[in-house]
Order: C-alpha cells, then sequence, then structure tokens
C-alpha cells in the first residue's frame, strides 16, 4: 500500500475499501544494524522500536515463504521490558 497523505492520519470511517479505524500511533526506529530498510526487506528480516501508545518496544518483520509469488510477512514481539508488563493492560484483552 502506498503511503497516506497527512491529512488523513486521524480519518476513520468507511473508504472504498472497507472500515477503517485508528488503533495505534506514534512512531519507530529500525534498530542499528538494520538502518538500510530496503536491503532488509530484500533480504527478508527487519527489526525495529515501536514507540505507540498501544505498541511499545522491540519488534521484528519476517518474511517466511521466501519462493512463493506473493510475500508473506510474521510480524513477531521480541523479547524486551515491554513484552510482560503486570502494570500494562494487555493488547489483547
Amino acid at each position: 500500500m502506498e503511503d497516506h497523505r497527512v491529512a488523513n492520519l486521524l480519518f476513520e470511517g468507511v473508504h472504498e475499501t472497507g472500515p477503517i479505524m485508528l488503533w495505534d500511533r506514534g512512531t519507530w526506529e529500525p534498530h542499528p544494524e538494520f538502518e538500510d530498510i530496503e536491503s532488509c526487506l530484500r533480504k527478508g528480516i527487519l527489526r525495529f522500536t515501536l514507540y505507540g501508545e498501544k505498541l511499545k518496544g522491540g519488534w521484528m518483520l519476517a518474511r517466511t515463504n521466501r519462493n512463493a509469488p506473493r510475500p508473506v510477512w510474521r510480524l513477531s514481539k521480541l523479547a524486551d521490558s515491554f513484552a510482560e508488563s503486570t502494570t500494562d493492560k494487555s493488547i489483547l484483552e
């Protein structure tokens, strides 16, 4: 999907593709050894940190089907202080 215009960052409602809901917002940055984003995505792995309102800490995006015509990506939470918190509500609840 192409990048969204800044004017649409807070849009919620129905779009021609279906309903749109703002679920989280924040910023992200790649881990130091993964700063060449395009190269990492070609290789099929990217580690990054999220600074969202809901999602925080280290994450990994990994391609799971190297030889398939259409890529399938897996998003995994890395083990860090945000992986299991006794003070924050689980995003799964």
